[in-house]
């Protein structure tokens, strides 16, 4: 199933009722078992450990923690600051957002957004930035016999003075 949740989208799934995601559980069970080499009596659990395939949750509490550090994603309030949490208390049967679905994983983990470190986007994109170009060819047009200690020093120690801006 994990399979299918990465190409396809694991945190809709999520919004999905457990009776439909129900149905997918035989095309997984047997899914695995043929991968798996399996008899039709191992369970599943252990299949899915043997398999190394995650829980279904885990893509989206991974998610939820992603988003919690750049509070400028649009899709951080609807996570975050769920202003609904009442309405889907009051109607069960409706599927709450992925914000409500989340948040007991999410304390049961110990997460507090106070504690999270917030990233910033820089202003400047890294290949704007400004690369010195040499400016001195004295040492690389000097052939070996040439280069004398003093000269090589020379060559060394000229070009300093023009970078000093990057120290």
């Amino acid at each position: 199933m994990s399979i299918m949740d990465r190409t396809r989208g694991c945190i809709v799934y999520g919004s999905v009722r457990s009776s439909y995601l129900r149905m997918l559980d035989p095309v997984q069970n047997h899914t695995l078992r043929l991968c798996l080499g399996a008899y039709r009596t191992s369970p599943l659990s252990r299949l899915c450990i043997l398999a190394n395939e995650p829980p279904r949750q885990k893509h989206s509490i991974q998610y939820c923690l992603k988003l919690s550090t750049s509070s400028h994603n649009p899709a951080y309030n609807s996570v975050f600051n769920c202003k609904v949490k009442r309405s889907f208390e009051l109607k069960p049967n409706q599927v709450p957002p992925l914000g409500i679905r989340r948040q007991p994983e999410l304390q049961a983990v110990g997460f507090k957004k106070k504690d999270v470190l917030h990233c910033s986007v820089p202003s400047k994109p890294p290949c704007v930035e400004v690369i010195p170009k040499p400016r001195n060819f004295f040492f690389a047009v000097l052939r070996k016999r040439q280069k004398t200690y003093y000269k090589t020093k020379f060559a060394f120690v000229l070009p300093i003075h023009n970078y000093n801006v990057y120290s």
